[in-house]
């Protein structure tokens, strides 16, 4: 009995039935890079995330979608995502969403419905809510305060401790 254990255990791990994998493409071996979460691999696979969901602000994330670009499992694209970015891709995603709000703010005369829709939301008062829960001011106070301070630049609007508190919230893109 113990013959047939040693047998099974030098036997080749299969990806798929049928095709046999290389000794060192088991579990646990792999290029260096994929196991260190360091390396510029998973900092490229992250990035192309990134720049998907900069591209795609105004659909849901679909997290489907974001591990088979990156070409990984769910788990360990998780994993991944907030080892380079220090956040987890939704929380990011919703960032990203309230940097571009401010920017729509800003630069555009859209109502708040409006900047909502145009950002995937349709529902303005949950919009709302998300916007005053990352910049700690609601949209429309944002803009009056924008207006107020005849200056177009979100840091003009905002107090030191406001700004400070915008800072800290919003992701650091990864270096590429």
């Amino acid at each position: 009995m113990k013959k047939n254990a040693v047998e099974h255990s030098q036997m080749p791990v299969r990806s798929r039935p049928g095709i046999p994998v290389k000794p060192d493409e088991r579990q646990g071996g792999g290029s260096p890079a994929s196991q260190n979460g360091d390396g510029t691999a998973s900092a490229e696979k992250i990035g192309q995330s990134i720049a998907y969901m900069n591209q795609h602000l105004d659909a849901p994330l679909q997290v489907s979608t974001l591990t088979a670009l990156a070409g990984v499992s769910p788990s360990h694209f998780f994993t991944l995502f907030k080892r380079v970015t220090g956040h987890t891709p939704i929380d990011f995603f919703i960032h990203l969403r309230m940097r571009r709000a401010c920017e729509l703010l800003e630069g555009t005369s859209l109502n708040v419905k409006e900047v909502a829709a145009s950002l995937g939301y349709d529902d303005q008062f949950y919009f709302s809510r998300v916007f005053k829960s990352v910049n700690h001011v609601a949209p429309s106070e944002y803009r009056v305060r924008l207006a107020g301070s005849g200056r177009t630049k979100r840091a003009a609007v905002l107090t030191s401790l406001e700004k400070r508190n915008l800072e800290e919230s919003l992701p650091r893109l990864p270096a590429l």
